[in-house]
């Protein structure tokens, strides 16, 4: 056997487990792809066969040629090999190809760090080293006749491939478009989804901001979603108020207080079908979020508009689709974002005399650096979870994975709203933000973690000890001085990220695994006379801020917010359809019940790529610092 035979062999041999996993991966929980239909399967990868044949081809010229030829043919196979390795990791964890979002949010690949990703990572490293030493002990030869008989068989199938969609039937074509669009992938390849992601997905968002670059059909499209653009105007976003109609709820007495203190819970990754009261599966996941929810007005129809948590809590807080988050901003570029203006729910309070507050999870130097982004929104306080440990757990480390559990953190709440009560800050209305971290994705349950059932799924273990944690909280407000003059609000960052737990534990037909879901959002005010639920009617999360401005009946005064009040949907145009963003180029449209991607092939393509164009001015208008203009608030 030849030097080439068993490269051939051995990459061959590793394609085609690739497939064979990718089948097997594709095929889990959503209904299965007809592979009967040879034709449909071999459209469905013919990329990953154009990719191997180069490869192949490749090798036919360098792999007995001298040692640099050969050095450089392995480098680039175990490029290939890598690329797989990753790809097929982000389809075991997320059912897609690896995002841009998940390359922003890079620095939570620590918690991938359990024995299935060591194992990922030695199942790389093998392959690679094997490769090459496995080729190296063959005998080097080289016969003419058989690098033309390979050469034309190689250059025949990559021919064969190329021109599939001349020769294929179009209800070929059809199913395979079908069949991706239903799973959110724009192709096959997995070479070309990371140049994609890492490269062309940033086209616009980098182009130089063209002043009016909307056209008036553009303009009337994004008026339909309750977008706002000015062109003429220095800062096109600003318009001259946030609600047109009074506050939805009245009062319930001339008596009650018009400053009562507002508390957030902004839970990480939570969906709203992993909550019994939201209609979930399991009637014993969520007691403590239950028994809150029967006491209060329980908003449905209401979707994340993006991910992960760094454009999560800034979207909602400042109701924009933002540009910087992870690695883009925030974790690492710090010196990007600092210093540019934005209108922020944090300043809206402080206009009324509230003392603002962030209380958040992680330690003071983790690389998240949540707190310096909620410092830059406008908190008055931001306190970190180490700060938190040292007044009131005696410095005790964090016994969550880098961060403090959510029993932790709870109690770091309660205790900072107890000491509150003896400080000089007593009586003075605040706004208070909590963010906890125990509900991310592949964490294993804290040390001191609350497990569900058997305690075998991971994600119903971790709802449920969140849920409990939460409980101790929501027991220590219903008993405190702060009940009766409290407005407490519970919602998510995002949706829950759809990795296999969490898939396994909530299946359902009309389930699309995206991250984009229903999210909760639950007021309870002892303030108001509140009805049982309300339907945001497809509302998204970018509708955070100006909803809660508008139910508290805060200064309505001119603001860039994207977003509007659900409490006013129906009376204007874009009531039952929203947005959502994920990064540069990945666009949903939420209407119906259900979420469309730039992906699909379908009615809503216009207006997508018109709210796409959009979405990538308003970026470049945040890179120019162009989004509000500091001072323009009016005086407290």
């Amino acid at each position: 056997m030849s030097r080439k035979d068993v490269y051939f062999l051995y990459l061959i041999l590793f394609t085609f487990l690739s497939l064979v996993f990718l089948v097997r991966e594709l095929n889990t929980y959503h209904p299965p792809f007809p592979f009967n239909q040879v034709l449909v399967v071999y459209s469905l990868f013919d990329f990953f066969l154009l990719e191997l044949c180069v490869l192949l081809w490749a090798a036919q010229l360098l792999i007995n040629r001298g040692v640099f030829s050969r050095v450089f043919l392995y480098a680039a196979s175990s490029t290939f090999i890598v690329i797989y390795f990753m790809q097929m990791a982000s389809f075991y964890y997320g059912k897609e190809f690896l995002t841009r979002l998940a390359i922003d949010n890079a620095d939570h690949f620590y918690l991938f760090f359990d024995v299935k990703g060591l194992l990922f990572i030695a199942a790389i490293v093998t392959t690679c080293v094997f490769l090459v030493l496995l080729t190296e002990f063959q005998q080097s030869r080289t016969d003419k006749r058989s690098f033309s008989f390979g050469t034309l068989i190689l250059t025949a199938s990559t021919v064969i491939i190329l021109t599939g969609k001349l020769w294929l039937p179009a209800s070929v074509i059809e199913a395979r478009d079908s069949y991706l669009a239903e799973r959110n992938l724009a192709h096959t390849s997995p070479l070309l989804s990371i140049y994609s992601t890492l490269f062309q997905q940033q086209g616009r968002a980098t182009q130089p901001l063209v002043r009016g670059g909307l056209k008036a059909y553009e303009l009337e499209e994004i008026q339909k979603f309750g977008f706002f653009y000015d062109a003429a105007s220095e800062f096109p976003l600003i318009k001259p108020s946030i609600y047109s109609n009074p506050p939805p709820f009245s009062l319930n007495s001339n008596e009650a207080a018009s400053t009562p203190n507002v508390i957030v819970l902004f839970s990480e990754g939570l969906s709203a079908r992993s909550i019994s009261a939201y209609g979930g599966v399991y009637s014993d996941l969520t007691p403590s979020i239950d028994r809150l929810a029967e006491s209060s007005l329980v908003v449905r129809r209401y979707y994340s508009h993006t991910a992960a948590t760094y454009r999560g809590l800034h979207g909602q807080l400042a109701s924009i689709f933002p540009l910087y988050g992870g690695v883009d901003g925030w974790h690492s570029d710090l010196d990007k974002v600092s210093g540019r203006n934005y209108l922020t729910l944090a300043d809206l309070f402080k206009l009324q005399g509230y003392e603002t507050i962030f209380l958040d999870s992680h330690h003071k130097n983790h690389p998240s650096k949540v707190d310096e982004m909620m410092t830059e929104l406008g908190f008055s306080l931001v306190i970190t979870g180490d700060q938190l440990a040292a007044t009131y757990l005696n410095d005790e480390r964090p016994l969550g994975q880098s961060a403090y559990s959510d029993h932790q953190y709870f109690q770091f709440v309660i205790r900072f709203l107890q000491q509150r009560l003896l400080g000089p800050e007593k009586g003075k209305p605040f706004f208070l933000s909590l963010y906890n971290f125990g509900t991310h994705p592949f964490l294993k349950n804290s040390k001191d973690g609350v497990r569900y059932g058997g305690g075998k799924n991971a994600t119903l273990n971790n709802i449920h000890n969140f849920d409990h944690a939460f409980g101790l909280f929501w027991n220590y407000l219903q008993k405190s001085p702060y009940f009766d003059n409290t407005i407490f609000i519970f919602t998510s960052d995002h949706c829950h990220f759809h990795e296999k737990t969490f898939i396994k534990a909530f299946q359902d037909p009309d389930y699309q695994q995206l991250f984009i879901d229903r999210i909760p959002l639950i007021i309870h005010d002892p303030l108001r006379d509140l009805p049982e639920t309300f339907d945001a009617d497809n509302a998204s999360s970018i509708d955070f801020a100006p909803s809660i401005a508008h139910y508290l009946g805060l200064k309505n005064i001119s603001n860039p917010w994207l977003g509007g009040s659900i409490f006013e949907r129906d009376s204007i145009r874009y009531s039952n359809k929203s947005v959502a963003a994920l990064g540069p180029h990945e666009i949903f449209l939420i209407t119906d019940d259900k979420i469309h991607s730039l992906n699909e092939d379908g009615s809503h393509q216009t207006s997508l790529e018109i709210l796409d164009n959009y979405i990538s001015i308003v970026r470049q208008l945040e890179l120019e610092n162009l989004i509000w203009k500091e001072d323009s608030l009016p005086t407290p």
